[in-house]
């Protein structure tokens, strides 16, 4: 009776220590987060908006807006903007926010304030 107690006890702090780690995700994902883009074939910046969609079932909005200009023989052309929309589904204990059936993963970093969308990483500049 006292190893099932002992076993009860630790399922529970386990369990426990699971769902802060949980919350926690949830409560880091929401956001603004950046990237600049300066290198010989463009300039500008990409920007990731980050809201929850519904906190029961653990989706999530995310708003890609890029705005670049393009080089050309190293001149500036004029800026081009694009935006793409994403539903995803955060998988705490990976840390990953999975855009449902469009094939894209976001990896959240909290130590480092930041996101990684495939391996592009973003820094949180805004707590939505």
């Amino acid at each position: 009776m006292k190893t099932l107690a002992i076993l009860l006890f630790s399922a529970l702090i386990l369990a426990s220590c699971g769902n802060s780690n949980s919350d926690l995700l949830k409560d880091y994902a929401p956001g603004v987060y950046i990237r600049e883009i300066n290198h010989e074939h463009a300039i500008g910046m990409d920007t990731l908006t980050i809201k929850v969609l519904d906190n029961a079932a653990n989706t999530f909005s995310i708003v890609k807006s890029s705005g670049l200009n393009p080089k050309l023989d190293g001149k500036e052309l004029s800026r081009e903007y694009k935006t793409e929309k994403f539903i995803a589904e955060l998988r705490t204990e990976l840390k990953k926010l999975y855009a449902k059936n469009q094939d894209e993963t976001f990896t959240l970093v909290p130590e480092t304030n930041s996101i990684l969308m495939g391996s592009t990483e973003y820094k949180k500049i805004k707590k939505e």
